[in-house]
């Protein structure tokens, strides 16, 4: 995202204008095995709406022969006023009658609060032109607090060309709407009724807090529940998750089967992950794997050593290494996994991916790499995205009519970040990880947000239903 500059007989719209990024096309290239040379394979073109959706994309794939596009699949969105998808449908092409034809398709319909109630799947059936059921379909209910309270899932029956019912899960809560058990049933079509299948009971602390969890599993031949696996948690002061200890039924107590244990530093974030596993021949629980996480100033991850138990010489071996950096703006440009090798004693090259951004922070390019060569000293599969995108320049008036708010400046420098919204609407910035920064109520108008104290960077922006990138320098 960057600002567009007019010439002086445009000055005064600068004030109020600003220019969007918007992903319209991604170019996609494969490299030759063991060289550094890419050879074009394919495109998506990407078709918004008005509020920013992606409402069509289509891939090409490119004939290097001929110097020419070839159409391969369309995927189309359909939204309701809320923005959410009511269908997603796929279409491919036919190479024979230059038309795209139908695939597949998702539909979806929610209630008057946005929680989802149907969701199934169609298929295009090309001898009698129509689309008809697949897979499966699902069923939810919601109590008057927004909870789920059933699940029904239901199959199709091609024979019969009817949904029949399949899983079924219930849910309850306590008063706190603290989900207390699910029940899982499954559809006996000889007798026309649901028999239990499974069933989880969970129990929560006054912070409301699961602190135990206890699975069983429906026993036909006594018609009783039986106790199957039980984790119990347990969390520091701050609230965070310290243990987690699993357990295996034995009748008639519990045996402990592996335990977590999670350390953080000050800024809550975890450093350390340690699994053990329970060992019967000593009937102790001995150690299994552990993670070691590290962070730069900024709070990023920028390293995870993972390492496994050797039981011969009770010491921990090498076992897996991430890293990670970043650019100004916090954002991830390398991530590179190597895997130990035990026989060489040395990091060998597993995956990884670069990014490359433009100055405003907006991603414009990608590689991708996997399966080391280690004779020939390259990956095997290795590929490269790069996304060009259209600068719409958008005025501070077009803002508040088709999406009901504007923000401005954006980027900004100045440690205020001012939203105009034609109606009071919550919002919620958000860092990239999707970590809550600031929260609150915007009045109608104009409203000035104290974000002095934000670290530079990019964010999103949650205004009544929609998100918007935000960019501080």
């Amino acid at each position: 995202m960057k600002n567009l500059f007019f010439t002086l007989s445009a000055l005064i719209c600068a004030l109020s204008a600003k220019a969007e990024c918007r992903v319209d096309t991604a170019y996609s290239y494969n490299y030759i095995t063991g060289t550094s040379v890419k050879e074009l394979v394919g495109r998506q073109i990407y078709t918004y709406n008005a509020a920013g959706l992606y409402t069509e994309y289509i891939y090409q794939e490119w004939n290097a022969g001929t110097g020419t596009w070839r159409n391969n699949t369309k995927g189309t969105e359909v939204y309701n006023t809320a923005g959410l998808s009511t269908e997603t449908a796929y279409q491919t092409w036919n190479t024979a009658t230059n038309v795209w034809v139908n695939s597949t398709r998702v539909l979806r319909t929610y209630d008057a609060n946005n929680n989802k109630t149907e969701q199934f799947n169609q298929n295009w059936n090309t001898t009698t032109s129509s689309w008809v059921g697949s897979g499966n379909k699902y069923n939810y209910t919601f109590s008057a607090s927004n909870k789920i309270l059933t699940q029904n899932t239901f199959k199709w029956n091609s024979t019969t060309s009817t949904w029949d019912p399949f899983v079924k899960g219930v849910y309850t809560y306590d008063a706190n709407d603290d989900a207390t058990q699910q029940t899982s049933q499954v559809w006996d079509a000889p007798t026309s009724t649901w028999i239990n299948n499974g069933k989880t009971n969970s129990v929560y602390d006054v912070a409301h807090r699961q602190i135990e969890t206890v699975y069983a599993s429906w026993s036909t031949a006594t018609s009783s529940w039986n106790n199957n696996s039980r984790s119990t948690y347990a969390y520091n002061a701050a609230g965070l998750l310290s243990i987690g200890t699993s357990y295996q039924w034995s009748s008639p107590s519990w045996i402990a089967a592996s335990r977590s244990t999670y350390t953080y530093n000050a800024q809550g974030k975890e450093t350390g992950y340690l699994y053990e596993q329970y060992d019967n021949t000593i009937m102790a629980l001995v150690n299994n794997y552990r993670n070691t996480t590290t962070y730069n100033a900024g709070g990023e991850i920028t390293q995870i050593l993972g390492e496994g138990w050797v039981a011969a010489t009770s010491s921990w071996r090498n076992y897996r290494l991430e890293t990670r950096t970043y650019n100004s703006f916090n954002l991830i440009v390398d991530f590179i996994r190597k895997d130990w090798d035990v026989s060489s004693n040395t990091w060998v090259n597993e995956s990884g991916s670069i990014a490359g951004y433009n100055t405003a922070g907006d991603m414009i390019n990608r590689e991708f790499f996997s399966s080391w060569n280690a004779t020939g000293g390259y990956y095997a599969s290795h590929s490269y995205v790069e996304f060009r995108c259209t600068h719409i320049n958008t005025g501070f008036e077009e803002l508040v009519v088709e999406k009901g708010f504007a923000i401005y400046p954006n980027p900004t420098t100045g440690g205020a970040l001012n939203i105009a919204v034609t109606s009071e609407k919550p919002y919620t910035l958000l860092d990239y990880t999707g970590k809550t920064i600031q929260a609150g109520n915007l009045q109608t108008g104009e409203n000035k947000l104290n974000v002095e104290a934000i670290s530079a960077g990019i964010y999103f922006i949650k205004i009544g239903n929609q998100t918007q990138k935000v960019v501080f320098n």
